[in-house]
């Protein structure tokens, strides 16, 4: 049975407590789809490995990611705390977030059979998604979360298990 992996940048300080925050009081309001991950900026979709290859693309993207360093701490834009019907989240920009997700894919092998590794465009990180209503969210987010609050960003490999949990590799 193929694993389900993907590539995702993590805030951390400020921004990552308040996502952190804001995460614990929207269930107050009731689950959204975006509090099944982990706070998260989608560099990648998902792709699929066989359990054997899993190890390989591990090592394999682990490695580049330590050759590349620590994001650099001007890396990643947050330009705005955005709401529309359907999302509510951080609008992001990094020139260097896409380049460093297509460097680490360019050499990558595929075996007959295994998806390809799709870099994303849009850059965001998701508060909230996937209710009828959500406007509440949006105020909600308006009073928790400063989008200019101090971020910095960690890259890494994630797995979504069968059973809904996560597991980054580090």
């Amino acid at each position: 049975m193929r694993r389900e992996l993907i590539l995702y940048a993590t805030p951390t300080g400020p921004l990552a407590e308040a996502c952190a925050r804001y995460f614990r009081c929207a269930s107050r309001l009731g689950t959204t789809e975006a509090q099944g991950y982990p706070p998260h900026c989608t560099l990648t979709g998902f792709f699929h490995r066989t359990p054997e290859r899993v190890d390989e693309v591990v090592r394999e993207t682990t490695s580049r990611l330590v050759a590349a360093g620590p994001v650099p701490d001007d890396a990643v834009i947050v330009k705005r705390l955005g709401a529309s019907d359907a999302w509510v989240g951080l609008e992001l920009s990094s020139s260097y977030l896409l380049r460093l997700t297509e460097e680490l894919f360019v050499e990558h092998r595929l075996d007959a059979g295994d998806d390809p590794v799709r870099g994303k465009d849009w850059l965001h990180l998701s508060l909230a998604y996937g209710v009828d209503d959500l406007a509440p969210y949006g105020l909600l987010a308006e009073s928790v979360v400063d989008p200019s609050a101090p971020a910095g960003w960690e890259v890494a490999l994630w797995e979504r298990r069968r059973d809904g949990t996560w597991r980054r590799f580090e």
